[in-house]
């Protein structure tokens, strides 16, 4: 048998799913990287941890009503809180009606939340499909290529947000909602803690309660490989890499998020006034960058301050975690001398 027939019918089409679910999976790990921070500031900052409580909560619920509305079950009750949500069919799910509701309750929080940052980017992207998909390299190098074009373009509009621009900040501050409430679970007290394994096992319930329409959704993906191979025009990579697109936005987000957060983190551990003053440092270097670049009529003044702005606030916060480290160190070994003398003495 040729090798090729099989690399070309039946492996090729899981090409850009195994790229998908590597972006996913990089996106699950994050969320779960957030949640370990988050829980570090908890205690003192309860109402910002509860802010993206409810913000996770609000897109678990819209995505949960969005499955009962495409199946037509319709919402009964919707109510969002802090601490909890309630999404209520109006009419009894079952079969496929409750596979889709299921499916967009575990997985629709992923990819729900980003659509809307890819819908206010969407007039300033230009998309094209890159290579074809005939084997399981190309596929792959095709998926691979259309997601580095759109992330090439959507770093380049982050870098290019201008802070003087009101617009352009709203637009930052929706980018850092997303990332704080991209997660699948939420965060509460302590005996209410809910990690990845957690979010993992309701995913492999959810797959194993409906196996056949899964079954039926790689068929439906396979089918639409073979349309787009045999009319050589690459809808299915399209596809694909727009799920791709989704995943991309979210884990940039997150990682936005994770330098929030690790800079309320590094403020508690400064203390005191001194701690907040380090909420400035990003506003100061900017303006500073602004400023210089402006008298010098520099062209590229706003990416380049917002990447000396974002650098300036990981190294000042990196400093603060090694020096406070440091200190806490030293401290130990003083008191274990400490001790070590009193014995000595005794």
């Amino acid at each position: 048998m040729d090798l090729s027939i099989i690399d070309t019918f039946l492996l090729a089409p899981f090409a850009p799913l195994l790229g998908l679910l590597l972006f996913w999976f990089t996106q699950l790990i994050l969320s779960e990287s957030l949640k370990h921070l988050m829980r570090k500031i908890w205690n003192k900052h309860r109402a910002f941890c509860r802010f993206s409580n409810f913000i996770a909560l609000l897109f678990q619920s819209i995505s949960h009503a969005l499955g009962y509305t495409l199946t037509g079950t319709g919402v009964g009750e919707f109510s969002v809180s802090v601490s909890g949500a309630k999404v209520e069919p109006k009419r009894e799910k079952k079969g496929f009606a409750l596979f889709v509701a299921d499916l967009f309750l575990v997985m629709g929080p992923f990819f729900i939340p980003p659509v809307l940052i890819f819908l206010i980017l969407l007039p300033f992207l230009s998309i094209q499909v890159q290579g074809s998909c005939g084997s399981f390299s190309s596929c792959f190098i095709s998926f691979a290529s259309m997601l580095q074009g759109f992330g090439l373009q959507f770093l380049g509009l982050l870098a290019n947000l201008d802070m003087f621009n009101p617009f352009h900040i709203i637009f930052l501050i929706i980018i850092l909602m997303v990332g704080l409430g991209i997660r699948p679970s939420f965060i509460e007290s302590e005996e209410r803690r809910v990690g990845m394994i957690e979010d993992l096992a309701k995913i492999k319930e959810m797959i194993c309660s409906h196996y056949i329409f899964i079954i039926l959704i790689l068929l439906l993906f396979f089918s639409i490989y073979y349309l787009s191979y045999f009319s050589g025009i690459n809808i299915y990579t399209l596809m694909v890499s727009f799920l791709g697109w989704l995943s991309l936005i979210s884990v940039i987000s997150l990682l936005l998020a994770h330098i929030l957060v690790l800079l309320i983190i590094s403020s508690d551990r400064v203390g005191g006034m001194r701690g907040y003053l380090l909420f400035l440092i990003p506003i100061i270097s900017y303006l500073i960058c602004r400023s210089i670049f402006h008298v010098t009529n520099y062209g590229l003044s706003i990416p380049t301050s917002n990447v000396i702005s974002i650098i300036v606030t990981l190294f000042t916060v990196i400093l603060v975690f090694k020096v406070k480290t440091n200190k806490l160190k030293i401290g130990e070994e003083m008191v274990a001398g400490k001790e070590r003398k009193d014995e000595d003495r005794e």
